[in-house]
């Protein structure tokens, strides 16, 4: 790989990325069903500073973006822009009304439904978020 670091992003495309994620945020704000803490989030370098390059980070599927901010701060005292995105529909609560579903295969959904059943914590956890699903 041929890469030349470290690069130096500009005013002008700081400043755009910037209000596309800060319009994005806007929107979440400005949703009743916002989910607090869920929001996606940037660190980024003061333009025409160099930095080593930018890193997207995923928060796990039960997770919220600012969990990992040990991580995405790490990152950014050692040169690297940061941005992590919320995953689709978890900026908002209530589950099953905003968050993308997923069906299972049945060869799939029957075993794993059975063994979820069998084991009690996770049988306790799925039944407290079918009796409080805005949890």
């Amino acid at each position: 790989m041929n890469r030349s670091l470290p690069i130096t992003p500009t005013a002008d495309q700081i400043a755009q990325t910037r209000q596309a994620i800060d319009t994005y945020i806007q929107t979440v704000d400005a949703n009743p069903d916002r989910r607090v803490g869920a929001y996606p989030y940037y660190l980024f370098h003061e333009p025409g500073e160099a930095i080593q390059g930018t890193v997207m980070l995923f928060h796990g599927f039960s997770a919220k973006p600012h969990q990992m901010w040990r991580l995405a701060d790490y990152l950014f005292r050692n040169g690297f822009n940061v941005y992590q995105p919320s995953i689709a529909g978890h900026t908002l609560i209530n589950p099953a009304k905003n968050w993308c579903q997923v069906d299972l295969k049945p060869q799939y959904a029957e075993p794993l439904k059975k063994r979820v059943q069998e084991d009690p914590i996770l049988s306790n956890y799925f039944k407290n978020l079918a009796e409080n699903p805005n949890s």
